[in-house]
Parts: C-alpha cells; sequence; structure tokens
C-alpha cells in the first residue's frame, strides 16, 4: 500500500540502491580474504612489499565498501524523503477535504501528529527496511556464490593452513 506512493523517479533510486548495496556486501565479503592473504604471506615468510600489497589492497577494498555502503544510505534516505513528501501532501489534500463534521472528530494536534510524526516513522522505515532488507538477501546470496566458487577451486574456508584443521563438510 505504501509503495503505491513511489514513483519512478523512486523506483529508479531502489534499483541504484540495491546495486550500490550489492557491490558493498561484495566488497565486505572480500575482506577476510585480503587478511587470510596477508596471514598467509607472515606465516611463509613473504617480503615485506608483497605484505604491503595485500594491505594496499584491502584498504582499496574498504574504502571502496564505505563509498558503495554512504551511496546506498543516500539513495535509501532519498526515497524515504520522497515518499513521505508524497504521503504528507495526500495527507493535506485528504484533510482539507474534511467536513466541519469531520474536523470535529479529530483534534488540530492529533492532525498535526498524523502529518509529522507518523509520517517521519514511515519515512525512517523505509529508509531502514530497504538497506538492512537488501543487505541481508544479498549478503546470503553472495555468500552462498562466494562458498560455491571456493568449492569448485578446492579451497573451501578459504586456503587449507598447514598448522589450521578445517573440519571438513558431509
Amino acid at each position: 500500500m505504501i509503495l503505491q506512493y513511489l514513483n519512478r523517479r523512486a523506483w529508479a533510486l531502489v534499483a541504484a540502491c540495491v546495486v550500490f548495496i550489492t557491490a558493498q556486501v561484495f566488497l565486505d565479503l572480500q575482506l577476510p580474504r585480503y587478511m587470510d592473504d596477508i596471514t598467509l604471506s607472515l606465516q611463509t615468510g613473504s617480503t615485506v612489499s608483497e605484505v604491503t600489497r595485500y594491505g594496499w589492497r584491502m584498504a582499496v577494498c574498504a574504502l571502496l565498501s564505505l563509498a558503495a555502503a554512504m551511496g546506498a544510505g543516500y539513495m535509501a534516505a532519498k526515497v524515504g524523503a520522497m515518499l513521505s513528501k508524497d504521503l504528507r501532501l495526500s495527507l493535506f489534500d485528504k484533510i482539507k477535504g474534511f467536513t466541519p463534521q469531520d474536523t470535529g472528530r479529530f483534534s488540530t494536534a492529533s492532525l498535526i501528529t498524523r502529518t509529522t510524526n507518523d509520517v517521519v516513522q514511515v519515512q525512517i522505515f523505509v529508509a531502514q527496511a530497504l538497506t538492512v532488507d537488501v543487505r541481508g538477501f544479498e549478503g546470503w546470496r553472495l555468500a552462498e556464490h562466494i562458498e560455491m566458487a571456493a568449492d569448485a577451486r578446492g579451497d573451501a574456508n578459504t586456503r587449507e593452513h598447514p598448522d589450521v584443521i578445517v573440519p571438513k563438510q558431509n
């Protein structure tokens, strides 16, 4: 029902938000791999430049993830703001059409609360639900994809370390 207040521009922002969140989740899932590369390099006695190279890759990945998170947050907030603007306009038009008997049933304070606080709550809910729900779904989906790719390469649970016992999955 609330989604009917989203126009084409808002739906485009939702799609952009999904793209940004997908990028963020993908980059976040790469960070442990870089940490694993750094740890393995340190354990095998690699040079400082090699460890530094992995460190820089990890830092760039983290910064790109931050940028994607900021983009997703901006898009989600923009969608929430657009929705709340349209909801307020709709409420205002509805209230303008009230008869004197209708306005007698509601106090001015109640109408102000409905047009401000309740709409703000909906705005915050939409923005948070968009980011949290999409991030959860995309995280699950990408984690499954990365796990399947690791299984196909034969290095499930990242890499096998000689001093770490990795339980086999059935």
